[in-house]
């Protein structure tokens, strides 16, 4: 439970700091006086954002390390948790360039994450990113982690489309 509420809530809510950062380019109107400012700066942005919201998670991390115990994190569970990490700090910035409303972005990722952690991955046959069981296979453990690298690399894209 305490990895569940780091992985579903804590993460996601992690990566909303740039969107609502970077809403002021598509509400306002001013996209184009904006656009040449926010070029600049946007890998600033992600790494400024990343160690912010990193430590936060890592501090989350120790606490459910010592309510679990050390072993609880194994080399995958790791791995899953930084690229989970990554996927929430991209996908926002993606999904709000490409639909161009905070009100629309919040919706996607909020109705699919809240979807994801309230059912725990059982009510949707949609690509599930979340890692809410034990992996006992391979696949369990690949189709996440394939889930989130084509996330990362759409979202990676998106954003090089709209920033280039």
């Amino acid at each position: 439970m305490p990895y569940i509420v780091v992985q579903g809530i804590a993460v996601p809510i992690a990566g909303w700091h740039l969107v609502f950062l970077y809403n002021s380019l598509y509400e306002e109107g001013a996209t184009e006086a904006l656009m040449f400012y926010y070029r600049k700066i946007i890998v600033i942005d992600f790494i400024r954002y990343a160690v912010l919201h990193g430590m936060f998670i890592f501090l989350l991390v120790g606490l459910t390390a010592w309510l679990n115990g050390v072993r609880f994190f194994t080399t995958p569970l790791i791995m899953h948790l930084i690229m989970l990490f990554i996927f929430y700090q991209m996908i926002g910035i993606a999904v709000l360039s490409a639909v161009q409303s905070l009100d629309i972005a919040l919706a996607i990722i909020a109705t699919y994450t809240f979807m994801e952690v309230a059912t725990q991955g059982t009510f949707m046959p949609w690509p599930h990113i979340f890692l809410f069981r034990e992996p006992v296979d391979t696949i369990s453990v690949f189709l996440p982690f394939f889930w989130l690298a084509i996330g990362i690399f759409l979202s990676a894209m998106q954003i090089w489309k709209k920033f280039k």
